[in-house]
């Protein structure tokens, strides 16, 4: 279990910066989750099974970050600093000098493609779960899925 430290802090830099939403900031965590699962050497807080994260980075690059593809993108640029107790999320210069960004087309066209690349990979596994097989008719079958 993850302890995520000034979440909400990071929630409320949501309400500050009209170019994130709450759906793109959950994208952005299920990719820090990803990163922080791979990582097997991180410090459980005592007595408990959990890891402490210290997001206030996060919170403070969410409130000033004017681009949502350079958002998006950010744990790809971070760092985890893992102590003794706990990890912390850094943002990295690479981040940081991202954050007067503005939003163009090219940024606009990248985050279209990557939508299309997750519903793709949606279906792909909604696809495989259900064992869409051609029957002996050679059609396939097909059922409606909501996206």
């Amino acid at each position: 279990a993850y302890l995520m430290e000034f979440l909400p802090q990071c929630i409320a830099a949501l309400s500050t910066n009209r170019l994130l939403s709450f759906h793109i900031f959950l994208e952005v965590l299920v990719d820090l989750l990803h990163a922080l699962q791979t990582n097997r050497d991180l410090p459980l807080v005592e007595g408990t099974r959990m890891v402490s994260v210290d997001l206030k980075d996060m919170a403070d690059f969410m409130a000033v970050v004017n681009n949502r593809y350079v958002f998006q993108t950010c744990v790809q640029r971070c760092k985890l600093r893992i102590g003794r107790e706990r990890c912390v999320l850094k943002m990295t210069r690479e981040n940081w000098t991202r954050t007067h960004e503005k939003e163009s087309d090219t940024n606009e066209l990248a985050l279209r493609v990557q939508e299309i690349i997750e519903r793709q990979k949606f279906m792909q596994e909604v696809i495989a779960s259900e064992g869409f097989a051609a029957n002996s008719s050679g059609s396939t079958g097909f059922s409606t899925v909501h996206v």
